[in-house]
């Protein structure tokens, strides 16, 4: 168990920012995007982890997901 609850904090507006872990249909991705969730809130100790899943397993549009800069992570160093 964690002895401390962490956040993951937006240093831009110091908001905590969610930690989304997507999850697919697929039996296998469910079972390992939850042990990933119990990984992080349990062991690590972060807050405010959700598993979404997601309708879509075309290849394009994940890719299309990962390669872009969530805008919570963007412009970090702007002050």
């Amino acid at each position: 168990m964690a002895r401390y609850r962490r956040s993951f904090q937006n240093n831009a507006n110091n908001h905590k920012a969610p930690i989304v872990i997507e999850s697919s249909m697929r039996a296998s991705h469910q079972i390992v995007s939850h042990v990933l969730n119990i990984l992080l809130e349990e062991v690590i100790g972060f807050t405010n982890v959700i598993v979404k899943d997601i309708e879509t397993m075309n290849t394009t549009v994940m890719l299309n997901r990962i390669v872009g800069c969530p805008i919570s992570s963007s412009n970090l160093e702007d002050r």
